[in-house]
């Protein structure tokens, strides 16, 4: 199938569901040649490990009060990133467990919570990496008590895990799932402004404003910040869509250059 065929195929109004036929493709890798549940649950116990040290790094080791930690999206974003490592480990710990996952009435919730948690996760980790190295660091630069490990785990490494965890499994991302990541800003937008007609303040600065760039004492620079931003989130949406386009080629690529046949295996 090739890129014009595969978005056109992407197009079809059932896409918009959370409906796959085959549920293997949530815990088998695109890069594996048996049917073995074991290697996708390692990764995804390194990322889940790797997503709650980041978090707890972040709570421990920021200098805020702790009080204006939930504030921040860049924590957002780190929460979504341990739920969905997390429901990552429990579907693969299930197939692993207990055998194939039966799908006959549909996906299981849980594989629908993960594949949804994956979906978000990945986009706004992309999007908060790209917002904060471009727009943010020179303001963070000027505050005295920024942890700067902890600065490129927050804002870097989280993005590598997630797209690991995308990209090690033949879990399908589509077009039409746009609207679960888009979400989660749109939310955050939301809260933004109630903290700024409540009264909130950054926790540094003292400024009413979060982000510099969304300051709402500014109509005009928040409203460019909300249309860049919604523009950036679609961009970064097909993106990952293309790159699960591109895992899947390079797995079927692959496994038929492969000279050794393709084996049962056991879970």
């Amino acid at each position: 199938m090739g890129v014009k065929d595969y978005f056109k195929y992407q197009l079809q109004w059932q896409m918009f569901l959370l409906e796959h036929e085959d549920v293997s493709d949530f815990y088998l890798s695109p890069f594996q040649r048996n049917r073995s549940a074991v290697p996708l649950l390692f990764v995804r116990a390194i990322i889940c490990l790797g997503s709650v040290g980041i978090l707890v790094s972040s709570v421990i080791y920021d200098f805020m009060p702790f009080g204006y930690w939930p504030v921040f999206l860049t924590h957002w974003g780190l929460i979504l990133n341990t739920i969905a490592a997390a429901f990552g480990v429990i579907v693969s710990a299930r197939a692993y467990l207990r055998g194939p996952i039966d799908a006959t009435f549909g996906l299981p919730r849980y594989v629908k919570m993960y594949w949804a948690m994956t979906n978000i996760a990945t986009v706004v980790a992309f999007f908060i990496t790209i917002f904060y190295w471009s727009f943010l660091t020179g303001e963070v630069a000027e505050d005295s008590v920024k942890n700067n490990t902890l600065d490129v785990f927050a804002h870097a490494v989280n993005t590598v895990l997630m797209l690991l965890m995308l990209l090690s499994s033949r879990q399908p991302l589509h077009l039409l799932h746009v609207y679960q990541p888009v979400s989660v800003p749109i939310i955050y937008l939301a809260f933004s402004l109630i903290y700024y007609y409540a009264g909130g303040t950054h926790p540094f600065t003292g400024g009413t404003n979060i982000y510099p760039p969304l300051d709402w004492s500014q109509p005009g620079i928040a409203t460019i910040t909300v249309i860049i931003s919604l523009v950036l989130l679609l961009v970064l949406h097909a993106v990952c869509v293309l790159l699960t386009y591109g895992r899947d080629v390079l797995g079927r690529r692959l496994l038929r250059d492969n000279k050794y046949p393709i084996t049962g295996g056991t879970y």
